[in-house]
């Protein structure tokens, strides 16, 4: 009779056992699906990997378009006063509804090439230390070039520059005492519209003086320009200048800080101006000192 009530018993705790059993072997079977997706979907990304996008694309056009067509260009570039070849100029291709960008280098002959271009309208610039910039078809300093409208499959041999020397301006700065001035920046500006607005801006890309105060800026285009110099004393705003509350202003040509008495230089093609000397301006300048707190009035550390 015991034996008898204990076979009841037993029965439902195997029933419950193979119950929980078949409960883990069914969620197992859920789980092993779901890495089987998981593991479908990382083939997909392996895959994906197999074949690069293509901005990664690599090869020769890497970093520049990936668009590929048949169409070539080619041309020379030469000295426009005697039409000895430019070796080594920079020539850029650039199209803007490709978003496409190549570079190539003149051979000793100053020949150049593009290969493999896609159809459409591209501009091309060339361009050496020591000469003016010039864009394909520009027949005046400042002028827009002419684009070139290139077809599938079409050769364009005769995309030649000849290209003028720029003007230079060579000078010295010095400062109050006649002592020249190391670390200078000294730039020569030009008017231009910018927004409808004639302004004076930037024009080349500058120097800085030597310890003897010299500065040569070059490949310049012809035109009138105006130089100016600035330095600044010590690493930063708020350096400690030993007692010395002197500093200098922007400074042009002659030796004013008022642009309206600036002497103006006029530059024509390939015209170096030499003697460009003048002294910066020296001013007074002052400390300002302080307690800077937050909006809770507590001071603030480590702030700007």
């Amino acid at each position: 009779m015991k034996l008898a009530r204990f076979v009841p018993a037993a029965t439902c705790v195997l029933s419950l056992l193979a119950a929980i059993v078949a409960t883990g072997a069914l969620a197992q079977g859920r789980q092993g699906g779901g890495f089987g997706g998981q593991g479908g979907g990382a083939g997909q990304v392996g895959g994906r990997q197999g074949q690069l996008p293509p901005r990664d694309a690599t090869g020769p056009l890497a970093g520049t378009d990936q668009a590929v067509g048949s169409g070539i260009i080619r041309g020379r570039v030469v000295t426009a006063d005697n039409g000895t070849p430019v070796r080594r100029a920079q020539v850029r291709l650039q199209s803007a509804e490709l978003r496409a960008n190549r570079l190539a280098t003149t051979d000793a002959q100053g020949r150049f090439e593009f290969k493999d271009l896609p159809a459409g309208r591209w501009t091309l610039t060339a361009s050496k230390a020591g000469f003016m910039t010039l864009r394909f078809g520009q027949r005046r300093p400042y002028e827009a070039g002419t684009p070139i409208d290139l077809s599938d499959g079409q050769l364009m041999e005769r995309a030649d520059f000849s290209m003028p020397r720029g003007a230079a301006v060579t000078g010295r700065v010095f400062d109050e005492f006649g002592e020249p001035v190391a670390n200078a920046r000294v730039q020569v500006l030009r008017y231009q519209m910018v927004q409808g607005a004639r302004r004076l801006m930037p024009a080349g890309g500058g120097d800085q003086s030597d310890d003897t105060g010299a500065f040569r800026i070059y490949g310049l285009s012809p035109g009138d320009y105006f130089v100016s110099a600035t330095l600044r004393v010590g690493n930063g705003p708020f350096d400690d200048q030993g007692g010395d509350a002197t500093s200098y202003a922007a400074t042009y040509y002659p030796g004013t800080g008022n642009i309206s008495e600036a002497q103006r230089i006029t530059l024509a093609v390939g015209q170096e101006q030499p003697n460009v000397n003048f002294a910066l301006q020296p001013v007074r300048t002052v400390k300002i000192s302080g307690v800077a707190i937050d909006s809770s009035g507590a001071t603030m550390s480590s702030g700007m």
